[in-house]
């Protein structure tokens, strides 16, 4: 091969990687400069910045009488095409490790936990909730007014285990096991459960995951600052 021909290969090459935009700066640095070393330090160092970034924040202390958790569960079909509609902003976590997290140790003997789940993950569920000292009495289940994202068939329910630690107080009436409520921002649960959860179990609460601030909750998550 003629060198002119090498050059054209290696610029057709070139034209057929794909940076990211966030890193787009840095790759025009490196065009400009030639000083490949600088500019690959700066993108290893912002690769760190986003892996910590990405840590969820300290636990809370307790005890709290109410946990409300909606665990990032892994999703290992086409995790990695970003094109997939169910492809989450936020990391996923292995049932290995939702099962790890010491919920237990931030509640009191008596303590209700409500646990989201979906149609995918309703088996391993019930593993997190034995790991967290709990066991379910009866399931929520939330009826969308759209589909979403689905392999087999489109989901356009989400689950939520009313699931208890000792004895805890509930007032219980007659509310429905079904939640009829428009879908709103990717994973947040209608203001409709969150209302139900106050009308149902006093004391002090704590949402676990949380995606937004919550007036007189406790909250732990990337997507919002932990309150007191």
């Amino acid at each position: 091969m003629t060198e002119e021909k090498k050059g054209t290969a290696a610029e057709g090459e070139k034209k057929d990687v794909v940076v990211p935009e966030k890193f787009e700066k840095l790759r025009d640095q490196m065009d400009r400069t030639g000083n490949v070393h600088g500019a690959y330090k700066q993108l290893e160092k912002r690769k760190q910045a986003e892996t910590i970034n990405a840590e969820p924040p300290p636990l809370p202390t307790g005890p709290f009488r109410v946990i409300v958790a909606d665990p990032p569960w892994q999703y290992d079909t086409r995790a990695s095409d970003v094109t997939h509609r169910s492809n989450l902003p936020y990391p996923e976590m292995s049932i290995e490790a939702i099962c790890a997290l010491p919920v237990g140790d931030l509640v009191g003997d008596d303590a209700v936990l409500w646990l989201w789940t979906t149609n995918a993950h309703m088996r391993e569920s019930y593993d997190v909730l034995a790991a967290w000292g709990f066991h379910s009495k009866t399931i929520l289940t939330w009826g969308k007014q759209r589909f979403g994202a689905g392999n087999w068939l489109r989901g356009q329910t989400e689950h939520c285990h009313l699931a208890v630690r000792g004895a805890p107080t509930v007032l219980l009436t007659n509310h429905s096991t079904l939640l009829l409520a428009d879908a709103g921002e990717h994973s947040a649960k209608p203001d409709a459960f969150y209302a139900l959860v106050e009308t149902l179990c006093p004391g002090s609460k704590l949402e676990l995951f949380a995606r937004r601030p919550r007036e007189g909750w406790a909250l732990h998550g990337n997507a919002v600052a932990r309150t007191a």
